[in-house]
């Protein structure tokens, strides 16, 4: 593998090249070119991915902008295309994103994103999207307080609000969302928030790995947490969460959270989470259905992590999942993505899982590490 950065005049430039060994192996090159101006700036990034073994070739171009008042507003944006060829046969199609910030006041803050991901949109090869098939339009509003009175308990408040309209490519209109917050930042050093949304009626066009459109009814969910800062040996954390889900049952989830510090070389993270449903729905690959299960889960972790001299740490992450899921109900997808109950016998499942990681990082010198992971 080979990375070079660096600039030439006005330019920022970086270039990648990578080549893995063996039938399967993979070719990697990436070039980066960035303009910094004043108050703006522009950039393009290119990928090429050569895959012999699937006789698959991918190449990713991307734009990107951003035009910056210097404090009153900002706008930020990207176009990509990705062009695909497997098997001689070639896929192409583009995405983009538009996001404007403008905030008039240290009070007052808002922000607008438009995007769009084409359906044949593909950057897997090197890089990630979280779906494509997608057109969203994202309003977020927030209002801060503060100056409250030295006896208060509170040193500020976010009021936040936030929607967000989606639908696929095709105009399915999917779920969407609106969200209202409440995050106080304490005196003490705490945070308390509180949380209520909203997801309005729509299809889901995942659910049933592309065998049908699955309509939801609108959902409600809310959550309250806690989280404080280290104060003598232990910092801590709690979360409760309360959601409507599946197709009209209920399910709650607790996550709770310690930190002990002994000392300033040594401390622990725990981590707790149990979770409870009497729909959770989901996907049967082996009878090609739906079924909603009643579910009991728990989720934990423990990370002990030593610092025995300087530029030394040692971690030990040890993390697991509990889960049961029974009294199944199938489902069907009837006209227009409606779930009708089936007769069929959906079997209970149950799974325990645990995972260790070991890592040792020493630090030759600032942003450069070395490290010994098991």
């Amino acid at each position: 593998a080979l990375k070079v950065t660096g600039s030439a005049g006005s330019f920022d430039y970086g270039i990648l090249a990578a080549e893995e060994a063996g039938a399967e192996g993979r070719s990697f090159f990436g070039g980066r070119l960035f303009y910094p101006a004043e108050n703006w700036s522009l950039g393009a990034f290119t990928t090429y991915t050569k895959r012999p073994f699937l006789d698959r070739t991918a190449l990713v171009n991307s734009l990107d902008y951003e035009i910056d008042s210097k404090g009153l507003w900002r706008l930020q944006g990207q176009i990509l295309t990705s062009q695909i060829n497997e098997d001689s046969v070639k896929n192409s199609d583009f995405g983009a994103w538009y996001r404007f910030h403008y905030t008039p006041s240290a009070t007052w803050r808002f922000q607008l994103d438009m995007s769009h991901w084409g359906e044949e949109l593909d950057i897997s090869d090197m890089g990630y999207i979280m779906r494509t098939n997608l057109e969203e339009l994202f309003l977020y509003g927030q209002w801060t307080r503060t100056g409250f009175h030295e006896s208060a308990s509170a040193a500020s408040v976010d009021w936040i609000l936030w929607m967000i309209g989606r639908r696929n490519a095709e105009g399915t209109a999917l779920q969407s969302k609106v969200v209202l917050q409440r995050q106080a930042k304490m005196r003490s050093g705490s945070n308390i928030d509180y949380m209520f949304m909203l997801n309005t009626a729509g299809y889901d066009d995942l659910i049933s790995r592309n065998n049908g459109l699955v309509h939801f009814n609108k959902q409600l969910s809310g959550s309250a947490s806690y989280s404080a800062q280290r104060r003598g040996a232990w910092g801590k954390s709690l979360s409760v969460n309360i959601m409507e889900e599946g197709y009209g049952g209920w399910g709650a989830s607790l996550n709770a959270g310690a930190t002990w510090f002994p000392n300033e070389k040594f401390n622990v993270e725990f981590k707790l989470n149990p979770r409870w449903s009497n729909d959770w729905l989901i996907w049967l690959q082996d009878i090609e259905q739906l079924a909603g299960f009643s579910l009991k889960q728990l989720t934990g972790e423990i990370s002990p992590t030593w610092f025995p001299a300087e530029r030394h740490e040692l971690r030990l992450r040890t993390q697991w999942i509990v889960m049961k899921a029974y009294d199944g109900q199938g489902y069907s997808i009837g006209p227009r993505g409606r779930l009708a109950p089936v007769n069929n016998s959906v079997d209970d499942f149950a799974m325990i899982n645990f995972g260790l990681q070991f890592r040792y990082r020493y630090e030759i010198a600032p942003l450069s590490d070395f490290y010994i992971v098991y």
